[in-house]
């Protein structure tokens, strides 16, 4: 699965960054696209696989939230 899906995303990479510079896109923005769509990918696959790690008690949160 790992494979499959570092395939699909590096095949997509340099078409996405071509459409990215070709349409005058601000950098910033797709950087933070990229980050969010990474984040995304990250968080359903954790949720699917090992929901039990997704689980944060107070203190954590609390210094999630510190840190952030």
């Amino acid at each position: 699965m790992l494979l499959l899906s570092a395939m699909v995303s590096l095949s997509l990479a340099p078409p996405l960054i071509k459409w990215g510079i070709s349409s005058d896109n601000n950098p910033l923005a797709l950087l933070s696209m990229r980050l969010i769509l990474g984040a995304s990918v990250l968080w359903v696959g954790l949720l699917l696989y090992k929901p039990e790690l997704a689980q944060i008690d107070q203190r954590g949160l609390m210094g999630c939230l510190g840190v952030a």
